[in-house]
């Protein structure tokens, strides 16, 4: 084999010099062959059915789920920061006496809750940044590493304000989690497995969830300063293990094409397949689709999303994730303490929550059979369609003036998340993984968690005040708000959410360039893969 330095080389010489040192039959030049192998491999893994996909890259779908299981420790806090303040022991200390019992004033409320959110949404863009130099294995190692020793400033803290500012710093960390999963999970996956291992991510945030309301259940009727003080410690479980589990990981062959070593990209792809999968002809997928987008985009900065084809890109998967926001997250965050409001005793409101929890993720194992059988798109209707209904019938209930009011709003509030996961919350992480384009993925991906970050502060600061009895007190009555949001959000993806199933990148890179509308993107006739990549992008 011929020696070369792929870093020293231009992207597209690089290619062809790699391509070169590979063996092969075909007497065409580097370029064709490496359009024609690009072909090859997107067509083999349009044949793979799911089970095909689960034998060709096992070790694909085991890597990704550890991986994405980083973010556990990011649905953990945002599980139990706002359900804190329905624990007793936790208002005694951080709140003032109120007649028989201590409250936390609105503002405080609002800065607990959106404490970690506010440190996260700084620690996203921190993501799309480092991704592109350091990859996504030492960013999460080095993560774990500082989560450690954070999670002490909160657990330690004398007052609210020191609690508040230690919630800011992990955040910084979690943003980091909250975005590698499903970009690395994005990358690693062929096509039939894409959708599933990427909503899987939700199941591991709901995981998280699950494990802060079964935490805050068993401390409900403790007293004293380790009430609250043993949620903060459980953090300290993942770091070591997952850090592990990241240490044997291989790193996104995506992200080494991307910097030009190609054969540490093949060599990979072996690590990730069962042995049978023509890795030469994976990895010039790989270059020929990154080859596309330079050709149209050359630029990998934030500013970029925001410009020619990628700003609809970008556009689409901030609202992909928005979505849930818009018809009733923030409601549905503060379960416990609504359950509380409605009339139900603090017991019942934390039984209630594990219950939540494990409605959530049934919904999330359910959404892998919608996904089978349902586009993206079609499942973002008919989600968006039940919860708008089922707001309806909340907000209906508070305004009953029955005794068994409080009830029908807490059952009907623990559906909200059955529908959700089963439909937009697990296919978001599918749908703002493939929109963005490869070279641009991480950024994409930080910049529509950001925007549900910064909605999710937004109804922090409010929904206090909207639901508080010493303020609006509208309680179950603001579900009527999420109601008229949710038929906007509707409207929205009849008009401008496409159908991203069984696309390959390529594909999709295509389809944004010909400004396909996107009730069309299911049905238009894509040729990818042809030998002049200016050609293709001139389609």
């Amino acid at each position: 084999m011929a020696s070369h330095d792929p870093e020293s080389l231009p992207p597209k010489l690089a290619a062809e010099q790699w391509q070169e040192t590979v063996p092969s039959g075909n007497t065409t030049d580097a370029t064709e062959q490496l359009a024609t192998d690009a072909r090859a491999a997107a067509e083999a893994e349009h044949k793979m059915s799911l089970w095909d996909g689960i034998k060709a890259y096992p070790r694909a779908a085991a890597w990704s789920v550890v991986i994405s299981t980083a973010t556990t420790m990011d649905g953990y806090d945002t599980g139990f920061l706002s359900s804190l303040l329905g624990l007793p022991a936790f208002r005694q200390q951080f709140g003032h006496p109120q007649g028989d019992d201590y409250v936390i004033s609105p503002a405080w409320q609002s800065a607990i809750g959106n404490s970690s959110n506010v440190g996260i949404f700084v620690g996203v863009l921190i993501n799309g940044w480092l991704t592109e130099y350091l990859g996504h294995r030492r960013i999460l190692m080095a993560c774990y590493v500082l989560i450690t020793g954070l999670v002490f400033i909160p657990f330690f803290a004398p007052n609210v304000g020191v609690l508040v500012a230690g919630e800011i710093l992990c955040g910084l960390v979690w943003g980091q989690f909250s975005i590698t999963g499903a970009t690395y999970a994005s990358e690693v996956c062929p096509l039939p497995l894409r959708a599933y291992l990427t909503s899987y991510i939700n199941i591991t945030w709901i995981i998280g969830q699950f494990i802060a309301a079964v935490v805050l259940r068993g401390v409900t009727n403790m007293t004293g300063q380790w009430a609250y003080r043993i949620p903060f410690a459980v953090q300290w479980v993942w770091p070591i293990p997952l850090f592990l589990g990241v240490y044997f990981a291989p790193e996104s062959p995506w992200w080494l094409v991307r910097k030009d070593r190609l054969d540490e990209a093949e060599t990979v792809l072996k690590r990730l397949t069962n042995g049978k999968v023509d890795t030469r002809q994976t990895v010039a997928m790989l270059v020929h689709t990154n080859q596309l987008e330079q050709a149209y985009e050359s630029g990998t900065t934030y500013w970029d999303l925001f410009k020619g084809v990628n700003l609809r890109r970008t556009e689409i998967a901030c609202m992909a994730w928005c979505i849930q926001v818009f018809f009733g997250l923030p409601l549905n965050g503060y379960d416990t303490y609504f359950f509380e409001q409605a009339g139900l005793n603090t017991v019942y409101a934390f039984d209630l929550t594990v219950g939540d929890r494990l409605i959530a993720l049934t919904g999330t194992a359910l959404s892998w059979v919608m996904l089978t059988f349902f586009g993206r798109r079609t499942i973002y209707m008919i989600g968006i369609s039940c919860n708008v209904t089922l707001l309806l019938a909340i907000g209906l209930s508070a305004i009953s003036s029955a005794n068994a009011a409080g009830w029908a709003q807490s059952i009907l509030l623990m559906c909200w998340p059955l529908i959700t996961s089963m439909t937009v919350g697990s296919v978001a992480f599918s749908i703002v993984s493939e929109v963005g384009s490869t070279r641009l993925r991480a950024k994409t991906i930080a910049i529509a968690r950001n925007s549900w970050n910064l909605l999710n502060i937004i109804f922090g600061v409010i929904m206090p005040y909207l639901i508080n009895p010493d303020a609006a007190g509208l309680k179950g009555k603001a579900a009527f708000i999420f109601v008229f949001l949710g038929i906007l959000c509707f409207v929205y993806v009849v008009f401008r959410l496409p159908e991203t199933k069984h696309r390959t990148y390529e594909e999709l890179d295509i389809l944004f360039m010909r400004k396909v509308p996107a009730r069309k993107f299911k049905g238009t006739v894509v040729t990818a893969y042809q030998e002049d990549i200016h050609k293709t992008v001139g389609v």
